[in-house]
């Protein structure tokens, strides 16, 4: 019995007579095929049944279907097939389990070029070469074929950074640790030094360094068994100001000070049952942060700031082609009453309410809503470009999706509210849009909105929740 011609949503299974559910399979073997790079154990890790299992036939076939969205969502394969080839000789059926893979090219050398500001729609409004960085970008993302993640950059522009960030998802024979390592330094001729109208006011400095950074974090994560992660991330972060943009603005940070450091403590618990986390159709997201941080470490002046974050989202399939997702997330920060770089919004990813993403709305606490409906014009399907080698290129997938859209969310903000009026007011806009999803996780969403005050249209690369 083949499983999954309907990519990348899981269809709903249909009831099966007591006579089906009953019937007990047993594997007896898992054929492997098409991963030339990336070794057995890692594939193994992510199936949801071993060699042994006697299953009924029916709770078979979703395992089945679970292992191979697993598998997709490793990042490591564009295409993964299961096909069961059952033998009914004997009293237990018996199960041979063929899974072939489509690998993906996993070494990339890319040149990097952007924009600083918050979007392009922003960038437009002046729109200046001093605001681009340029750079190459290293991504190695199956080292050794071992699922380990590879990364480093060279940037210059807006920000001149060297950046360097490794994950190995596996340091202990059970599989179920892995670690990373993240640094960073950074320097700036032009930086942000205060938030006006909820937009960034800038200091340039052209004969000086106006700002500089240097970070580095590590992190252990915990993951017993497929959809559950427990994580702990300890990060430092040292920072030099241009005295002038403390004369600007003296609560840029806690410290008033233009040299200090930073310590952080973070733990996360995350459930993630999405069917494909690129661009999620069915399933569900949930993920708690706890995050401790000493500003101004080893200065009598430094103070302490606790953040605790949740996002939570929901996806289904409500009919043939027709879906809908609906995303909370909300903060809370204690202690949060000065410096402008601690508040949530402009140290804390925030996902803003759509058609306000060209504003830097940032307080002590936040909660954001997004719900979509989205119907599928061109259901997933499959092609074929002839003149690219090998099916890791040649080989694709696309659909495109239109989206009707409704998101809402709050900023409360005790300290910065009189300069910036979206601060402590309700943000609400509805719109629509165009996706189109294609390989690699390539995702492309054009959107209009219409707020309370005006409209906006973006372009955006990623999920819309």
């Amino acid at each position: 019995m083949p499983v999954g011609d309907h990519f990348p949503a899981m269809e709903v299974e249909r009831p099966m007579p007591a006579r089906e559910q009953e019937i007990k399979v047993e594997i007896a073997r898992i054929n492997l095929s098409g991963n030339n790079i990336t070794r057995k154990s890692v594939i193994m890790r992510e199936l949801e049944f071993a060699e042994g299992d006697t299953l009924a036939s029916v709770q078979l076939g979703l395992r089945v279907e679970r292992s191979r969205q697993n598998l997709l969502n490793t990042g490591l394969f564009n295409f993964v097939e299961v096909a069961v080839q059952q033998d009914t000789a004997g009293i237990v059926d018996h199960a041979v389990i063929c899974i072939s893979m489509v690998e993906r090219w996993y070494i990339w050398l890319a040149p990097r070029l952007e924009v600083a500001d918050r979007t392009i729609a922003e960038w437009l409004r002046d729109p200046t070469i001093s605001s681009v960085n340029y750079g190459l970008l290293l991504s190695w993302r199956n080292f050794r074929g071992r699922r380990e993640q590879l990364y480093a950059e060279v940037q210059s522009g807006f920000a001149d950074r060297l950046w360097f960030r490794y994950e190995r998802p596996f340091i202990n024979n059970a599989m179920t640790l892995g670690a990373m390592f993240e640094t960073s330094i950074e320097q700036r001729k032009e930086t942000f030094y205060s938030i006006d109208g909820n937009r960034p006011m800038r200091l340039k400095l052209p004969e000086n360094i106006a700002s500089s950074h240097f970070s580095a974090s590590m992190g252990l994560f915990y993951r017993r068994a497929i959809h559950n992660t427990f994580g702990l991330i300890i990060g430092f972060d040292h920072f030099s100001l241009a005295d002038t943009l403390l004369v600007l603005n003296r609560y840029l940070n806690s410290t008033g000070r233009p040299l200090f450091s930073n310590l952080s403590f973070e733990g996360s618990f995350t459930h993630d049952r999405r069917d494909y986390k690129a661009y999620p159709l069915q399933g569900r997201f949930i993920q708690l942060r706890v995050r401790h941080q000493q500003l101004g470490v080893w200065m009598p002046q430094g103070s302490n700031v606790t953040s605790l974050t949740m996002a939570w989202r929901e996806y289904a399939n409500l009919a043939p082609r027709w879906y809908m997702a609906v995303g909370l997330h909300t903060g809370f920060s204690f202690n949060n009453t000065s410096g402008l770089t601690s508040q949530m919004g402009i140290s804390n990813k925030i996902r803003p309410v759509r058609g306000y993403e060209n504003f830097t709305v940032f307080g002590q606490h936040f909660f954001t809503m997004r719900s979509n409906l989205k119907f599928a014009l061109i259901p997933y399907r499959r092609g074929r470009i002839p003149l690219l080698p090998g099916e890791r290129f040649s080989l694709f997938h696309y659909s495109l999706y239109f989206n009707l859209f409704a998101d809402a969310g709050y900023v409360a903000d005790q300290v910065f509210g009189s300069l910036n009026p979206l601060n402590n007011t309700i943000m609400a806009s509805t719109g629509a849009g165009i996706d189109f999803v294609t390989y690699y996780d390539i995702v492309v969403r054009a959107e209009l909105s219409i707020t309370r005050t005006h409209p906006a249209f973006q372009l955006h690369f990623a999920a819309p929740i």
